[in-house]
């Protein structure tokens, strides 16, 4: 299949889409980043989209487990980042398509739009942790 067409000519766009959180933290001595480790936290497969079709993402969640937040207050030796990767293979493209997002992890809860804080009722505990995956550092995002 080329890449190139021509006018008239039928343009081929299945595609899978791939969807990952990865967490990066940096440990910082002297100013200077001294290590930087990257780990997945989450990672969500669509399949293929054929041809003349599109695929909609409504209401698709990707779970977040308990984590540190986003840029520790008063800590100057560790920076954590959290970001969001789609990844899209287009058929017929030798390199995959990517595109990062960086998210914001808060401690404290999101606010309604009259101020007040949303609560849930109960307690809310992960049904799973987040496993460190060795093989994710071999892979180069």
């Amino acid at each position: 299949m080329s890449v190139s067409y021509k006018a008239g000519s039928q343009v081929e766009d299945a595609m899978n889409i791939n969807q990952i959180q990865l967490r990066t933290i940096q440990y910082m001595a002297r100013n200077r980043v001294v290590q930087t480790e990257l780990r997945e936290l989450a990672a969500l497969t669509r399949g293929k989209i054929k041809p003349n079709e599109t695929d909609d993402w409504k209401n698709e969640q990707l779970y977040v487990p308990p984590l540190p937040p986003t840029n520790l207050r008063g800590c100057h030796l560790i920076r954590i980042q959290y970001d969001i990767f789609f990844q899209i293979e287009p058929k017929g493209v030798d390199r995959p398509i990517k595109l990062q997002l960086p998210i914001m992890l808060a401690t404290y809860p999101l606010r309604g739009a009259d101020g007040t804080l949303r609560r849930k009722r109960g307690a809310q505990y992960p049904a799973t942790l987040p496993i460190f995956r060795p093989w994710v550092e071999e892979k180069t995002i």
